[in-house]
């Protein structure tokens, strides 16, 4: 039998209304047992105390009765810094019942941080009881407890906010259709991607070619300039030496030639023979006859 059982067979067994079988093995675990024969010695008491009162005499109280009974149900160190802040106001209005103070105290007595809490707010009151003039509080003190107070729960409102949207967002997005046209855009990408890709090995390709046409151009540029300054040096040379077969060309002299001198326009008629035999003169014609221009 472990103590849990003996707890709860120890009225049965006080009244004696157990079988002989649970009777003996709940005497066996109370002799072996410290703590429950300590718990099955009170209990016996406190029934013949109550029995006592039943019958009418009057009897002292124990005088560490109430401890005991303390002690053995909410110890001080059962009590959390959460439930001794809550007992800090009531503390100070003094409506603390006993058990009640006595649990305060005892975690008080071994909690260092709520002592040193409990002197800071003693001292706050001390240092108001003793102020006697207002004093005029600083600008900036209600931002900064508005800030301390209340900017968490504005961050925590702001980020819900933003879950939630980003959460609307999402189940907008979580579609057959939207999952398509995701696929269609990241193979679009895709195809883009390689497109500039290429694009750009052409690039480098043909910045390529032009620099090597321009070093060609160059180089053949100035090869065409040292052939033409040649044969123009050569073409000089012959312009400036005669060979036998061609002479040298002279310059052209040009003779001045006397203006004609006007002459009479005479035409000769035909002569007229007779049967005589004798040749007739000719007749001037009035149209033969041309006569000089007038000075």
């Amino acid at each position: 039998m472990n103590c849990s059982t003996f707890e709860d067979h120890l009225s049965d067994y006080l009244e004696a209304a157990l079988d002989s079988r649970a009777k003996a093995e709940c005497a066996a675990h109370r002799l072996v047992c410290r703590d429950c024969r300590a718990l099955y010695t009170d209990v016996r008491a406190t029934m013949t105390e109550t029995g006592a009162l039943a019958l009418g005499d009057d009897i002292e109280a124990s005088p560490v009765l109430a401890t005991r009974i303390l002690a053995a149900t909410t110890p001080g160190k059962m009590l959390s810094c959460g439930e001794f802040d809550l007992l800090i106001e009531r503390y100070f209005d003094g409506v603390l019942v006993p058990a009640e103070f006595q649990i305060f105290q005892t975690h008080f007595d071994q909690c260092r941080q709520c002592r040193r809490l409990l002197g800071g707010i003693e001292n706050a009151i001390a240092l108001c009881h003793e102020a006697k003039e207002e004093v005029a509080s600083p600008a900036y003190l209600p931002e900064r407890i508005v800030s301390v107070t209340t900017g968490a729960v504005t961050t925590g409102r702001t980020n819900g906010r933003f879950y939630a949207l980003l959460a609307g967002v999402w189940a907008a997005l979580n579609t057959p259709q939207w999952a398509v046209a995701l696929l269609i855009l990241a193979a679009a990408a895709t195809l883009f991607g390689a497109r500039f890709a290429s694009l750009h090995e052409f690039k480098a390709e043909a910045q390529e070619s032009a620099e090597r046409l321009r070093e060609g151009v160059q180089t053949n540029g100035k090869q065409a300039r040292t052939q033409l300054k040649l044969a123009a040096s050569q073409v000089g040379f012959l312009l400036n030496t005669p060979t036998a077969s061609q002479p040298k060309p002279q310059p052209v002299q040009w003779q001045q030639v006397p203006f004609p001198a006007p002459q009479w326009n005479v035409t000769a008629r035909p002569v007229s023979v007779t049967t005589t035999g004798s040749v007739a003169a000719p007749s001037p014609s009035p149209h033969s006859l041309r006569l000089p221009p007038s000075h």
